[in-house]
């Protein structure tokens, strides 16, 4: 295999710099920015909070990190972690503090224990209010104690209170049952703990009613034994298609927009491979990669909101003279682009999936930008390898360079 000019894997960062491997030279690091804390799974699997400034490399489900890139969120829901405090009000549930481990590996965990009475069993909370329409995420980390069924529930503040958002789940299964509204999404964040995630759209301006309940066989009313239950930690409410990476609040808490800012680099605008792989997240609207050269040559990588990859090539302020879409559903994928003199390839899971020719080519073609190149619309994912050729790598070495 050939050797890349430019190679960015998850390793070296300090504040405010992410290390490329090569040039070795340290031409190619990259500047980041994030004026706010965030937070990670660390290699040992436990939730650390990450500084304002520095990084963000995430070990969630993987043996191997990715540079997490997330754009601005908010934490609406206060008391994240404290169900005892006076905003959540307990209905038939008895809630014990910091009875277990978190998933920060810290005793801090609550449980909510059914009382004896038969009837339905749930904490709840009223949120500030949402624009009608805006896309809400309610997540929570859940972990069985006697109960393996919850429900997530986000339904309109006011009169009717209508459901715009609500999942029955199995812990012991990993699988719903009942009626969904919204999507749901559960990730395993290990040690018996799962962040369980409903989203759906506001119903007005009201704010929104945030509920979690434990079921029993499949039903939201029986009699609890008084010592069964379920563990929860770190609800989160947020203004995003997808539950972002976790924020401990007591208020509302905002986490600001990590920022790689545009880098140039020597890249040989005759000839090259552009090689990447990563995971993009739903953002609801559109984020970018890009190779950019002077105001108008340029690859654009643009992931939009119904889960696609769109991939765009020009010269020009006239549309693209090649594009390419790929539905990529947020999982992790690898895909390239080969240009030599006006011949360009595609490549994706180790498939050559398109071949153009025209007498088009780049006049530039020096920066990488993991944005639209102006700071605007930046991406929005997991990076865990970026790899730049100043030479044609042949199909047999991208298939094998590109395959999952």
């Amino acid at each position: 295999m050939k050797k890349p000019y430019f190679a960015l894997v998850p390793s070296g960062y300090k504040s405010s710099k992410i290390y490329s491997i090569l040039p070795v030279d340290g031409s190619g690091d990259l500047t980041f920015a994030r004026t706010s804390e965030s937070t990670r799974v660390a290699e040992n699997g436990l939730i650390q909070s990450t500084a304002s400034g520095l990084p963000t490399m995430d070990w969630l489900n993987s043996d191997c990190p990715s540079f997490k890139m997330e754009n601005l969120s908010t934490n609406y829901q206060f008391n994240s972690q404290d169900f005892r405090a006076s905003n959540w009000v307990a209905s038939n549930v008895d809630i014990t503090g910091n009875i277990t481990a978190d998933p920060k590996g810290i005793e801090n965990a609550d449980e909510l224990i059914p009382n004896t009475t038969n009837t339905f069993h749930h904490i709840q909370d009223v949120t500030t209010g949402f624009n009608q329409g805006a896309l809400i995420t309610y997540s929570l980390f859940v972990k069985k104690a006697g109960f393996s069924q919850v429900e997530l529930l986000l339904a309109d503040g006011a009169a009717p209170f209508g459901t715009f958002g609500q999942v029955k789940f199995d812990l012991d299964t990993l699988q719903t049952f009942g009626t969904t509204i919204g999507s749901f999404k559960y990730q395993d964040y290990g040690n018996g703990w799962y962040r369980l995630a409903i989203t759906g759209n506001a119903l007005s301006n009201n704010g929104a009613i945030v509920r979690a309940a434990a079921f029993k066989l499949e039903s939201q009313t029986f009699a609890g034994n008084g010592v069964d239950g379920l563990f929860v930690w770190g609800a989160q409410v947020e203004v995003n298609p997808i539950a972002s990476s976790y924020i401990p609040t007591t208020t509302a808490v905002t986490r600001s927009t990590d920022v790689v800012s545009p880098k140039t680099l020597g890249i040989n605008k005759v000839k090259g491979t552009v090689f990447l792989d990563l995971k993009a997240s739903d953002v609801g609207y559109q984020s970018f990669i890009k190779l950019i050269g002077g105001p108008y040559n340029r690859i654009d990588f643009v992931f939009d909101s119904s889960k696609r990859l769109n991939i765009s090539i020009g010269n020009g302020p006239a549309p693209p003279f090649y594009s390419y879409q790929y539905v990529h559903n947020q999982e992790r994928f690898r895909f390239a682009v080969r240009w030599n003199n006006g011949t360009y390839s595609v490549f994706i899971n180790g498939v050559n999936v398109g071949n153009f020719t025209t007498s088009s080519v780049f006049t530039s073609l020096n920066q990488l930008a993991f944005n639209q190149g102006s700071g605007l619309l930046n991406f929005v994912g997991d990076v865990y390898e970026v790899g730049i050729y100043n030479e044609n790598l042949t199909d047999a070495e991208i298939i094998k360079l590109t395959t999952i």
